[in-house]
């Protein structure tokens, strides 16, 4: 069974690389795209982090 809580650590790992990543670049194209990647991390990481709430309701 997937660990939620350690996938959801996980994405915020790389969500911050990818904004320390962003804040080195020059190119506000590129630059935009690592902002919006963290952002999709950030997001998968809170859907994790609720998926191991509610089962731990469960239980």
């Amino acid at each position: 069974m997937t660990d939620y809580t350690v996938e959801a650590r996980r994405h915020r790992e790389m969500a911050e690389e990818c904004r320390t990543m962003a804040a080195c670049l020059t190119d506000k194209g590129v630059c935009g795209a690592y902002q919006r990647l963290a952002q999709d991390y950030d997001t998968l990481a809170e859907n994790e982090e609720r998926i191991a709430r509610n089962l731990n309701l469960e239980n």
